[in-house]
């Protein structure tokens, strides 16, 4: 069901409304070392900045390794992490050795692992029969952006809906991601909403079927990232307009490419009204386009 645009007046031009907003920090890349002279059975190896729900790679220079077979899981003292993970080893081609951990890898962790190469080439010779290496995964943070209030259904216009984005520096699951969040409105808890995301980084949340009442009632969304091992800890509220009574909710300017003012009422506005002159900014004098 399309979204009721009168609800809004935006001028010059479309803009997101944000009540809180806040980024996330600059993405660290993906590092896969590529071997030279470091040691002659290997060829790459994962390291650099990983995401914690990563499989960590060995590329080996042979494709003729004894039981190199894909699928086939290997003991799991040819692969020692420090600090220790969980999960199993196993051969994804005659070449490629994968580590799968059980569950995701703790944010902002440093690791150092050493590959027992002799356990894997019989003829192994020293000093290339191990080999150690080091990665690191990703911190965690946390971002939100607050779409607001919108009316759906221009039959029943006090049923409206609450929405917004919450954005992870990670990847991280629904399920991880709801246990941050907790949504309230006039003290009661109420269900939140996940929607079809745009990546396993971008969340896309709302509160539905929220009933405008006689009176205004508050929403408050407690975000914490402890659980996903995020240090941010938002707490933002936002207020229903009572039923029936027309007014100026918020105005917001913006800054972007095209700069403009939105402005947002506790009704929808009369499709067929003339807005010339309803809206004037001080010391401005050209024209405004809606």
């Amino acid at each position: 069901m399309k979204t009721n645009l009168n609800y809004l007046i935006t001028v010059f031009g479309i803009i997101i409304l944000c009540f809180f907003e806040t980024s996330c920090k600059k993405e660290d890349k993906i590092l896969i070392n590529t071997l030279t002279v470091d040691n002659p059975y290997l060829v790459s190896y994962t390291s650099g900045i990983i995401s914690t729900q990563s499989d960590i790679q060995i590329v080996f220079a042979s494709t003729n390794i004894p039981g190199a077979e894909a699928g086939i899981e290997i003991a799991s003292s040819s692969l020692i992490f420090n600090p220790k993970l969980e999960g199993k080893i196993y051969w994804k081609n005659k070449n490629t050795l994968v580590f799968e951990p059980s569950k995701p890898m703790p944010a902002a962790q440093n690791y150092k692992v050493t590959l027992n190469i002799a356990s894997l080439i019989k003829d192994a010779k020293s000093p290339y029969d191990t080999f150690s290496f080091e990665f690191a995964t990703r911190e965690q943070h946390l971002g939100v952006t607050i779409e607001g209030l919108k009316i759906f259904d221009n039959q029943d216009k006090n049923r409206i809906t609450f929405s917004g984005t919450i954005f992870t520096e990670d990847v991280v699951s629904k399920k991880e991601l709801t246990s941050c969040v907790e949504a309230k409105i006039d003290g009661k808890l109420v269900d939140i909403v996940w929607e079809n995301d745009l990546s396993d980084k971008t969340h896309i949340f709302s509160i539905s079927n929220i009933q405008k009442i006689e009176n205004q009632q508050d929403i408050k969304i407690n975000l914490i990232g402890d659980n996903i091992g995020a240090t941010e800890k938002y707490e933002i509220t936002y207020i229903v307009p009572e039923a029936g009574i027309f007014k100026l909710t918020k105005v917001n300017s913006i800054n972007n490419l095209n700069e403009g003012i939105r402005i947002e009422f506790s009704e929808l506005l009369d499709p067929s009204q003339d807005l010339e002159g309803f809206i004037e900014i001080e010391g401005y004098s050209g024209s405004l386009p809606y």
